[in-house]
């Protein structure tokens, strides 16, 4: 899959816009977006139970988890592939007017399921859940591959420092200076004061499943991005 590229657009405003200079240094802030359709979607999936007993909340909620793992396995999704993101047995309460009652116990565990994205899997994923004997609550959301994200930041840093080279060319140029050779180059976050950099960010797209569906489902993932804002400094030659 071929990343689209995406470059923030360059316009000079005014010196301080993109650059700061002291002691004949020039800091200028590059800055790169690549967007792509991600690889990966997830599934948080909640498994409850409730009842009087502790005991019996216990077994039932374990019975549960039991029943979803064999389900996933009967529709060809390995058990090895559900991930537990822990399990918690609380006491559970209602109220009457003032009064606190105690109405038994009620359990819970979260369970993370990441698998390569297309419609066949999404719909298995989703029909194994609804099909199941008891309501189970889950929700969807894409994200990035570990490949896709080395390959994205790496051409994301080429094309910031890029960015940053073109911008203090264009400066220079208009300033009637030249520049020498690079001082610093930053990578990450400093205090917002003296900030030539940004935080990496990416933003993901969330999809609930609230309802029952009858019908196959196929999504067509938001594009995510990689923002990367690198400081890069020159010497001004005198």
């Amino acid at each position: 899959m071929k990343p689209k590229l995406l470059l923030l657009p360059f316009v000079l405003l005014s010196l301080n816009s993109f650059c700061q200079t002291n002691d004949n240094l020039i800091s200028i802030q590059g800055n790169a977006i690549i967007c792509e359709i991600p690889e990966l979607f997830v599934t948080n999936i909640s498994i409850s139970s409730q009842d009087s007993l502790y005991s019996k909340c216990s077994d039932l909620l374990i019975e549960n988890y039991n029943q979803i793992e064999m389900a996933f396995e009967k529709n060809g999704i390995p058990k090895k592939e559900l991930k537990s993101g822990g399990i918690n047995i609380s006491e559970s309460y209602s109220w009457t007017g003032r009064e606190r009652k105690m109405n038994g116990y009620q359990g819970n565990i979260s369970v993370i399921l990441e698998l390569p994205y297309n419609k066949q899997t999404l719909n298995t994923v989703i029909n194994t859940l609804k099909n199941n004997e008891f309501p189970v609550s889950y929700n969807l959301s894409f994200k990035l591959s570990n490949s896709q994200k080395e390959t994205l930041l790496k051409k994301a840093i080429e094309l910031a420092i890029e960015n940053a080279e073109k911008k203090a060319n264009y400066i220079a140029e208009s300033m009637g200076f030249k520049l020498s050779k690079i001082k610093d180059i930053n990578f990450g976050y400093t205090s917002y004061k003296n900030d030539i950099l940004t935080d990496d960010t990416n933003v993901f797209s969330m999809i609930e499943e609230e309802e029952v569906m009858e019908q196959d489902i196929s999504l067509n993932p938001q594009k995510l991005e990689i923002k990367k804002t690198i400081g890069v400094v020159w010497i001004i030659e005198e």
